[in-house]
């Protein structure tokens, strides 16, 4: 499996226990984890087309391809959803290694 030397990284208790508040707070308008960072990443973080950002979005199969871009084709985030998401990236800080 492709990820598996990457969840030493990302599989600790203090990112594992965030995320999981994050989505209970998506999981109130029905929104799914996934579901929820791939409209923030496109609408709401600071990448932006106009600066030349791009998101690079993966799939395994046709289907997950068509349903990635139906999640991002949503439209904006509740609020509080956002709000929740900004809020992860300050609670995990350091846990994070960006640069493998």
């Amino acid at each position: 499996m492709a990820g598996k030397p990457y969840s030493g990284y990302y599989l600790k208790p203090a990112i594992t226990e965030a995320t999981d508040k994050t989505v209970e707070v998506a999981a109130r308008y029905g929104i799914g984890g996934y579901a929820a960072a791939l409209p923030w990443t496109s609408r709401h973080s600071i990448l932006r087309k106009e600066y030349g950002s791009s998101i690079i979005i993966g799939s395994s199969s046709f289907a997950q391809s068509e349903s990635n871009t139906g999640t991002i084709e949503v439209g904006p985030l509740p609020e509080d959803v956002v709000a929740a998401l900004e809020a992860l990236y300050y609670e995990i800080g350091d846990e994070v290694h960006y640069h493998l």
